[in-house]
């Protein structure tokens, strides 16, 4: 494989692109692709962006692959009671799967991507490392990706903060990226509401979208809701309820068509499971130093948590700080320190 040529997600931002600009300076031969994954209004400037970067770059159409595994599983999923989170999916089976299948055509070694990580190498097995910018850090969806996934791939700006990187765009004639707006949301929706993109997605029509009861934790009816899609764990906005209480949906009930609510200091937990996990080494789950993030953004948990094998499919999560509104389908991320040790779905 050719050691001096690495792959690199070209998406037009600033992050990419400085991570292009430190690739090249590092003596790599960067050859850009970008992952159509929706209707690209970029093309242009992404293409002129490659050419005065002087680097090859090649658009590669995902677009049904997206919609199919991306986009049709988070609405399952919230037909579902589940709370998902696709940038953990998509990081996985389309972007590096990409990347590395175009590396792998071509006889490229590498692949990087704009992520504020760090990779490295500890007793034979590869790990992910916060970003120095924990701001931007963004380890917390990429606890999916593999021992091949990662041996290969490099991240320049884990060594970098944002700051940083609007000032390397500066210094070499990049200076209107510094004026991109950032989206923190999920990119399908475009800063839209998931209610909305659901809705339209099915039309309106499906059972979940339809209007049901609002219950007590004792069965009562005490309201009424619009359609379970369209709530999630600890939600309190949206319930239309016969009684002046603070409550908060606790449970959702696809059978019967019903979401439960308490009250939200009720919505706390110490225990609960996780599945479809993904670890690098599964001796680091003895670790008495693991802290885990249930949300990327957002109120986390503080202390250490305790993590119990329970079969092959399952794993206890026992936290010492509780946690508040943990949905089915989050994905619970492990770290000890700043390293990434692995990651699972809420059961």
């Amino acid at each position: 494989m050719k050691n001096n040529t690495v792959v690199l997600g070209f998406s037009g931002g600033i992050d990419s692109l400085v991570s292009g600009i430190l690739l090249k300076e590092q003596g790599y031969k960067v050859i850009g692709i970008s992952l159509e994954m929706q209707n690209n209004n970029n093309k242009d400037l992404i293409y002129n962006l490659s050419k005065k970067l002087n680097i090859e770059h090649y658009f590669i159409d995902l677009k049904t692959e997206f919609k199919q595994n991306i986009i049709n599983n988070f609405v399952d999923n919230y037909l579902s009671a589940k709370t998902p989170n696709p940038c953990t999916i998509c990081n996985d089976i389309i972007k590096w799967k990409h990347l590395i299948s175009f590396a792998d055509k071509i006889n490229a070694k590498y692949v990087a991507t704009g992520h504020y990580i760090n990779i490295k190498k500890q007793n034979n097995k590869y790990y992910i490392y916060k970003g120095i910018d924990k701001k931007k850090d963004q380890s917390y969806f990429l606890w999916r990706l593999n021992q091949e996934y990662l041996k290969r791939t490099i991240s320049p700006l884990g060594t970098h903060n944002k700051s940083e990187v609007k000032k390397i765009a500066d210094k070499h004639g990049f200076n209107n990226l510094k004026k991109q707006k950032e989206s923190m949301s999920i990119c399908f929706l475009n800063n839209n509401n998931y209610r909305d993109f659901i809705k339209k997605h099915l039309n309106n029509k499906h059972k979940s979208l339809e209007k049901g009861n609002v219950l007590d934790t004792n069965g009562n009816i005490i309201g009424q809701h619009s359609g379970i899609a369209n709530y999630t764990i600890g939600q309190k906005s949206g319930l239309k309820l016969t009684v002046n209480k603070k409550l908060a949906v606790s449970k959702i009930n696809i059978d019967n068509n019903s979401l439960i609510v308490d009250e939200t200091l009720n919505l706390y937990k110490d225990i609960f499971f996780i599945e479809n996990f993904n670890f690098v080494d599964f001796n680091d789950i003895k670790s008495n130093n693991i802290t885990v993030l249930i949300r990327g953004l957002g109120i986390n948990p503080q202390k250490n948590v305790k993590l119990n094998m329970i079969n092959a499919n399952l794993i206890q999560v026992k936290l010492q700080d509780k946690a508040w509104a943990v949905a089915p389908g989050q994905p619970a991320v492990f770290y000890i320190n700043n390293k990434l040790i692995g990651g699972g779905y809420i059961k």
